[in-house]
């Protein structure tokens, strides 16, 4: 079963769609829900990766989770600061558990110069991270949802596929599709290579009960604008995201912020969305209209706004 879009929302609205007109009903572990069994997306502009709309719209989320993913971590207070009740989401564990099980960060972390080689080579079939393990089987409060990451060099353009054994379509998609479309461009600039199509193939597609009412409302809403995020700078973006993940550790635990001076504005761009989530807690409408007129793009205007209003 095969959907295809230009943007995130495209796919959203076409999967949301096919779910409620010819999804089965389920009910594991995690509560009711509807289902399709082996469905494949290709989103077409792997830049347009996160929604337009007010409701799905998780850009300040989905950017922490992915800054989570990237700086190798598997501990659980630098992603609840983005995500409250994540540990709730994994299970439950104790208090005394300080760390995710089944983190993606360590498992990357431990694989990228291997896939950065292998994407190096023409046409290689080889640039695979392996998320899920066998151990995994065993884990006591969590299981990744994701199998493997596959990379495929191409005449000059890198594309990309995730294999997931299961997805949550109104919640998870948006944070795994952001996070491994900017996993895929960070690769693609470290090989001088253009950014492809992206490929989500997932086992379980689900939309859960609970979620129901909320796709509906967001289906009613209508076709928001396409407007991706910028290109990511050419070169080894290794400095960028080095400088980024730093960042956002010192906007995190209230550190002192480092040097921005030769940090391309795209980046700089990206930090200014972490200060947000901060601004927009402390009700700072003043730093918010700040933040918005320092962005060097109008791509995350929208966003920004939406927070100056509740502010």
């Amino acid at each position: 079963m095969d959907i295809e879009g230009e943007t995130f929302d495209d796919l959203l609205r076409k999967s949301l769609q096919l779910l409620l007109e010819r999804g089965h009903p389920i009910e594991p572990t995690k509560k009711k829900a509807i289902e399709l069994i082996g469905v494949c997306l290709r989103l077409e502009n792997p830049r347009a990766r996160f929604s337009r709309t007010e409701n799905r719209g998780v850009l300040y989320s989905a950017l922490g989770e992915t800054l989570w993913y990237l700086s190798g971590s598997d501990e659980f207070d630098p992603i609840e600061y983005y995500i409250q009740g994540y540990r709730k989401h994994c299970g439950s564990p104790p208090a005394d558990v300080k760390s995710s099980e089944a983190a993606y960060g360590p498992r990357l972390a431990s694989q990228m110069e291997f896939i950065k080689e292998q994407i190096r080579k023409r046409d290689t079939r080889k640039a695979v991270i392996s998320i899920y393990r066998q151990a995994d089987q065993q884990n006591q409060y969590d299981v990744p949802c994701t199998c493997i990451l596959q990379f495929f060099p191409r005449s000059g353009a890198l594309h990309a596929m995730a294999q997931m054994r299961s997805n949550d379509v109104y919640m998870g998609m948006a944070h795994d599709i952001f996070a491994f479309t900017m996993l895929q461009e960070l690769l693609a600039r470290s090989a001088s290579l253009e950014v492809g199509t992206y490929i989500h193939q997932v086992g379980s597609f689900h939309l859960y009960d609970k979620d129901r009412t909320k796709a509906e409302k967001y289906l009613k809403r209508g076709v928001p604008d396409t407007v991706p995020m910028d290109a990511m700078p050419e070169g080894d973006p290794e400095g960028g995201l080095s400088w980024l993940l730093g960042m956002e550790r010192a906007l995190r635990v209230g550190k002192a912020m480092p040097d921005a001076s030769d940090i391309d504005p795209y980046w700089q761009d990206l930090a200014r969305l972490l200060q947000v989530r901060q601004l927009r807690k402390a009700k700072d409408r003043v730093g918010l209209r700040a933040i918005r007129e320092g962005m060097h793009t109008k791509v995350y205007h929208t966003f920004i706004q939406d927070e100056i209003s509740k502010a």
